[in-house]
């Protein structure tokens, strides 16, 4: 919708025009009413539409379907890389953590 489609945007005849418009014209009293306050959202009429949304529950139980896929597709990757790598790695990695903690204390007394 615009001037191209609406040739009439010369007239001053406001009655065309729905304030759910993309465009559309306010008469002056308005304006002037409204302390010359030319705002989009003092003339505007928004529409809204009502949404509807799923139970809670339904939601919920959606999630938890989520994250049991999720946990079969971990334990997948895990045997797919064998337990032992994670593990490993985890504990190689908490052990130097570990290990620098100590070697701190040890530094500090």
């Amino acid at each position: 919708k615009g001037v191209v489609e609406r040739p009439e945007t010369r007239c001053l005849n406001t009655g065309n025009y729905k304030r759910t418009d993309q465009s559309f014209m306010v008469p002056k009293e308005e304006i002037v009413k409204n302390g010359y306050d030319l705002s989009i959202n003092k003339y505007k009429e928004v529409v809204y539409e009502k949404v509807e949304y799923p139970p809670t529950s339904e939601i919920l139980t959606q999630i938890n379907i989520l994250q049991m896929e999720i946990q079969e597709d971990l334990k997948e990757l895990e045997e797919m890389l064998g337990t032992d790598v994670l593990e490993g790695e985890f504990m190689e990695k908490k052990g130097t953590a570990d290990n620098q903690q100590l070697s701190d204390e040890n530094v500090s007394e």
